[in-house]
């Protein structure tokens, strides 16, 4: 009965999440139809534009083919030619991700999560799936073999991020009213298991910390360009309908603009189209689309851009620090037996791995982040992932590996004496 009652939950939340997702791309569309075009088309092409956006939010590749007669009065070259659209709208992507994480945290066994997780990505597979068959046109058609992928793949990250986050919770909550060698304590876990999950906690933190800095400058640009972005939105000649349309597409290009930032931040940047680059360095931009968010892009370099490289390396710094005292114990909780001194190996293969996690999520997130947004040169927008795998692994790995140097000394800086309990030894640190 609790099985079917969570099986139930799953798919009511999934099919609320796909609803959520294709509302917010639907509501605006329907505003222009009934109030710009006054009811006037079908508004089954508002319907597929809507389905559309939503698939593209997960990373469906839309084909494209222009209206000979629009192509006329187009100024941008290969406009008369099929292209694609593949830059994902990632605020759809994250409502998706979000359902996915609240339905694998809730999970209370593997059993359960296997059942739910299975009811939500299929549901997923089923929606993309008949969305990719039914809205394709001439003007617009979606990869259909990408329809029934990934928006399930969406969803399964999410499910088994929530379920990760959900156990790892769980297990640090029963691991506190343990002491040494009790079943389940961290310390009879296998060196190499307790590095990989020190090195998992370490990789999260410095990625969490290295978006924060990345929505922050975020803000800071939107704030100081406001004036810029306005007077954009006000050469659009946009009404009431048009401008709520055109906030809700930019709101759900926000998560793209943060990892954009993440990329500037780094140091390899992003583009705007091909032969144009947008970095801390330099910027060379060519024309771009008059998006009012494209207005707080940064003018110039950024006074001395190595200093930004120190901000990944203070926050693997950080990150293992936060690791060392969860795992040592916080104020309120000291463990109650002697921990023997780690070998000196461990460290080294700790820092290896959580620079390889952060990397690949860095680099994971800004190659989902890039993709066409027309035709010609346009065909190419955001940043290169290997570029910014990269140097995150390299910027990271300083804070990380001198964090894990200093944490290991401080640890084996002096044999204890026969008695002495690492309650006192941490109380001392």
């Amino acid at each position: 009965m609790k099985r079917l009652t969570s099986g139930f939950l799953a798919a009511a939340e999934t099919v609320f999440a796909a609803l959520t997702g294709l509302g917010i791309a639907f509501v605006p569309l329907v505003l222009l139809w009934a109030v710009q075009f006054h009811l006037q088309p079908d508004l089954a092409l508002f319907t597929r534009a809507a389905a559309n956006t939503w698939l593209l939010g997960h990373g469906v590749d839309l084909r494209v083919v222009i209206d000979p007669s629009l192509t006329a009065g187009l100024t941008v070259p290969g406009a008369n030619a099929p292209f694609v659209i593949s830059l994902a709208p990632l605020g759809f992507a994250l409502v998706t991700a979000a359902a996915g994480w609240r339905i694998g945290y809730r999970a209370l066994t593997r059993r359960e999560l296997v059942v739910t997780g299975a009811i939500a990505v299929s549901g997923y597979a089923v929606i993309g799936g008949v969305l990719g068959l039914l809205v394709g046109t001439t003007a617009a058609q979606p990869d259909t073999w990408q329809s029934l992928l990934l928006p399930p793949l969406v969803m399964m990250t999410g499910v088994l991020a929530g379920a990760c986050r959900g156990r790892w919770s769980d297990w640090e909550r029963e691991n506190r009213s343990r002491t040494i060698g009790q079943p389940g304590d961290w310390r009879l876990y296998p060196l190499l298991a307790r590095a990989g999950f020190r090195a998992g906690r370490i990789a999260v933190t410095a990625v969490v910390g290295i978006l924060g800095v990345a929505a922050l400058l975020v803000t800071f640009s939107v704030v100081v360009n406001y004036a810029t972005m306005v007077g954009l939105a006000g050469s659009l000649g946009a009404q009431g309908d048009g401008q709520f349309a055109l906030f809700v597409g930019q709101l759900m290009l926000l998560p793209n603009v943060i990892v954009w930032a993440v990329a500037w931040l780094l140091g390899p940047g992003f583009s705007l189209g091909i032969g144009s680059h947008v970095s801390a360095w330099s910027t060379l931009v060519d024309p771009v689309p008059g998006i009012p968010l494209l207005g707080a892009l940064p003018r110039g370099n950024s006074g001395f851009p190595p200093l930004w490289l120190l901000i990944p390396c203070v926050l693997g710094f950080v990150a293992v620090l936060v690791s060392e005292r969860a795992r040592l114990g916080t104020a309120g909780h000291r463990v109650s037996e002697d921990l023997e001194p780690e070998p000196r190996w461990l460290p080294v293969v700790t820092a290896s791995g959580s620079v390889v996690i952060a990397a690949a999520v860095l680099g994971s997130l800004s190659w989902a982040a890039s993709g066409g947004i027309g035709p010609g040169r346009l065909a190419m927008a955001g940043p290169v992932g290997w570029d910014v795998a990269v140097v995150t692994g390299l910027t990271v790995a300083v804070g990380v590996l001198a964090g894990h140097l200093l944490a290991w000394s401080r640890n084996n800086q002096r044999p204890r004496s026969d008695g002495e309990s690492s309650e006192e030894v941490l109380g001392e640190r």
